[in-house]
Formats: structure tokens, C-alpha cells, sequence
């Protein structure tokens, strides 16, 4: 009987704390339903997206059958655990922007408050919040953010159609800026005029030189026919609107021309008025100034050929991102997609349970234990405490 366990000692030490106990189990259940009943309503939303297709290997003959064969388990796995992906996440956020507090707007806190269950091929993303249109816009977002980014993921396309639509519809911005630009300059450019000039200095250089020669030349018979001639060919070029026309004389023509120093300043006046030119120029004034026109020449010809390049790049840039566009429509509309929501999140009614009273029932039992704990010290301490005295 010695070896028995006395249970009386601890019955009593119960009975005489008995209040203790239950005052404080009381006042833990009290606090647990408080704070239950005060705090918020929590609604859930719930869309959910299914997985329509695995990628598999295309086998052509038995011989050539690879050695990758597909694991639907583990692909399934994965395309549960891309749910979580921050890509998503900033997508929603770009998507919901203000309607988002600022907590929520950091794609880690989005990925802490997310919940995810997978049932078959059924994949269930829940979203809980105070607000419950807020609920239901969240898990709609991430819904449609996973579709397109999971289907783009596996169809090897790095960019949305939306995305490269606005590539492109920029693209076309700078065509037409470009294409504008080449058109005012070629209605302003002045590589015509530069040219002109040029020329008539060109021919003011030869008709001086040849008066030169008249003035220094003796006045023979030949000479004079060639100076003649040089003369005629010279006005030709001046003032003939075919370049390249072929002039013939016969030799009575040659004998009866005479040379006439006044026609010659006559021509030289009516150049240098057109292109210009200052009277009096030498002709090595003429050459600096001939040098310096096709430096400017050069520079219009520079900026005509940058502008018509400019205005090409962007046309073939434009023409290259709609065909990419168009590319992507069809790859979107493929029936071979991975991914696709199956149902979209409705703003729920109510909210969920809060489960008081089962909350309550725990807090007291717990308090309860708690209370028989506190118990057993306090007559711990305050037998420990009478026998010191007695000691003493």
C-alpha cells in the first residue's frame, strides 16, 4: 500500500484553488470569443485553372525513341509551384495597381498571403481579405496572369501579343517621325542649288581661262576658230537645258565666227550674278570657293543618305514586329495550350467562419490546464516557504 500513489493531497490542492482554476479559464475563453468577435470579417474567393495538355515527345519510329520520356507527375508539380511565381505577382500588381494597399503591392507579401491546392488537374487559387470584391479581383488576376504566363512559358514565346503590339505600335510612331523627316528635307534640302553653283563656277573658271588666253594669244586664223568655238560650247553649257546635247558646226560656220572679248564678260557677268559669285573673283578664289560648296554638298548628301536609311530601319523594323505579332495571335489561339481557368472567382456573400465558439472551448481547457498548473506552484512555493520557517 506504501508504494500506492496518494491522490487525496492533489484533489485537495484542486479543491482549495478551485476558483483560481476557473477564473483563470473564464478569462482565457472571455479574451479568445472577444477577440473573435471583434475582429473583421474575412471573406474567401476562389478561381480556379486547369491543366488541359502535357508537352510530350513526337516519336516518329520506334528505333528513334528518345530517352526523355515525360514525367506527368512532375510536370503537374511544377506547373503547381509556377502558381507562386513572382513573375505572376508583379504581373497582378501591375494589373490591380491603386485598388492594392501598399503591403500588397510588394509581390512577397502577395505570395505569403496566397493559397494554392491542387485537386487532379484541377488547380485552386484562393485569395482571403476583408474586402470581399478585393478578394474576388485577386484571384481572378492571378488566374488570368498564370494562364498566359504559364502558356507562354512552355510555347517558348518570351513576350505577351499585348506587349509586342505596343513594340510595334511604337515602331510605327518612329516610321512615320522618320518618314516625315526625309520628306521636309527633301522639300528643303539645297543639294540641288550646291549644285548649280558649282557648276556655273566651274564654267566661270573655264570662260575666264579661255579670256585669258584670248588676251594673250596671238590672232591667228586657227586660234581664233578655237577660241570661237570654245566660246559657243561654253554659252552651250550655260544656258542649254540638255546637259549633254552635241552641238555640230560646218566649216563655213567656224570660218564667220569672230571672237568678241565683250560676249565673253557678258557671260562671265550672267554666271556670277546666278551663282552668286562676287565680280572680280580670280580663278583660285573660285577653286576655295568651289571646295568649300562641295564640303556643304557633302554634308546634305551626308544627311540625305542617314535620313533614307533612318526611314528604311524603321519601316523594315515595323513590318518585321507585325509579322512577329501576327505569329503570336496564331501561337495564342493554338488549342494546344497548357493552361486554362476554369472558373472564375465570385465576390463571396459571406464571410468565412470564425469558428468562436470551438476557439473559446480550446482557450478554456487550455485555461483550465493552465489554472491547475498555477495551482500546483502556488502550494509548491507556499509549502516550501512553511517549512523554511519552521526551520528557522
Amino acid at each position: 500500500m506504501e508504494s500506492e500513489i496518494d491522490l487525496k493531497k492533489y484533489t485537495d490542492i484542486l479543491l482549495k484553488r478551485w476558483l483560481a482554476i476557473i477564473a483563470i479559464a473564464v478569462v482565457a475563453g472571455f479574451i479568445v470569443g472577444l477577440i473573435g468577435l471583434i475582429q473583421p470579417s474575412t471573406y474567401e474567393a476562389k478561381a480556379s485553372a486547369i491543366v488541359t495538355g502535357y508537352r510530350t515527345e513526337l516519336i516518329l519510329a520506334p528505333e528513334y525513341e528518345s530517352s526523355q520520356k515525360v514525367d506527368i507527375f512532375s510536370q503537374r508539380t511544377a506547373l503547381v509551384a509556377l502558381v507562386k511565381s513572382s513573375a505572376i505577382a508583379n504581373k497582378v500588381i501591375e494589373q490591380l495597381g491603386d485598388d492594392l494597399t501598399i503591403d500588397e503591392q510588394k509581390s512577397a507579401n502577395l505570395l505569403m498571403q496566397l493559397q494554392v491546392t491542387e485537386q487532379g488537374d484541377l488547380i485552386e487559387i484562393s485569395w482571403q481579405s476583408t474586402n470581399a470584391q478585393k478578394a474576388a479581383d485577386i484571384a481572378n488576376a492571378w488566374a488570368e496572369a498564370y494562364e498566359i504566363h504559364i502558356n507562354n512559358l512552355y510555347s517558348g514565346i518570351s513576350i505577351s501579343q499585348e506587349e509586342l503590339q505596343n513594340i510595334a505600335a511604337t515602331a510605327l510612331t518612329e516610321y512615320e517621325t522618320a518618314q516625315t523627316a526625309w520628306e521636309t528635307f527633301i522639300g528643303d534640302n539645297r543639294i540641288n542649288e550646291i549644285s548649280e553653283k558649282i557648276d556655273d563656277k566651274e564654267l566661270l573658271i573655264d570662260i575666264k581661262s579661255l579670256r585669258t588666253q584670248i588676251a594673250t594669244n596671238p590672232a591667228s586664223t586657227t586660234s581664233i576658230a578655237a577660241n570661237n568655238l570654245s566660246v559657243i560650247l561654253l554659252q552651250a553649257s550655260a544656258f542649254t537645258t540638255v546637259p549633254d546635247q552635241l552641238l555640230q558646226f560646218s566649216a563655213e560656220q567656224l570660218s564667220a565666227l569672230t571672237t568678241d572679248v565683250d560676249e565673253i564678260d557678258d557671260l562671265i557677268t550672267t554666271l556670277e550674278t546666278r551663282s552668286g559669285t562676287t565680280a572680280g573673283k580670280t580663278i583660285s578664289e573660285l577653286r576655295a570657293e568651289i571646295l568649300a560648296l562641295r564640303e556643304q554638298l557633302e554634308k546634305e548628301s551626308d544627311t540625305e543618305r542617314e535620313l533614307r536609311s533612318t526611314k528604311t530601319i524603321a519601316w523594315e523594323t515595323y513590318t518585321t514586329l507585325e509579322s512577329k505579332t501576327a505569329e503570336v495571335q496564331v501561337t495564342s489561339l493554338a488549342p494546344d495550350a497548357i493552361v486554362r481557368v476554369a472558373d472564375n472567382a465570385l465576390v463571396p456573400t459571406s464571410p468565412i467562419s470564425r469558428n468562436t465558439v470551438q476557439n473559446t472551448v480550446i482557450a478554456i481547457i487550455l485555461g483550465l490546464i493552465v489554472g491547475i498548473l498555477v495551482a500546483f506552484i502556488i502550494e509548491y512555493f507556499q509549502n516550501s516557504n512553511r517549512k523554511n520557517g519552521e526551520t528557522e
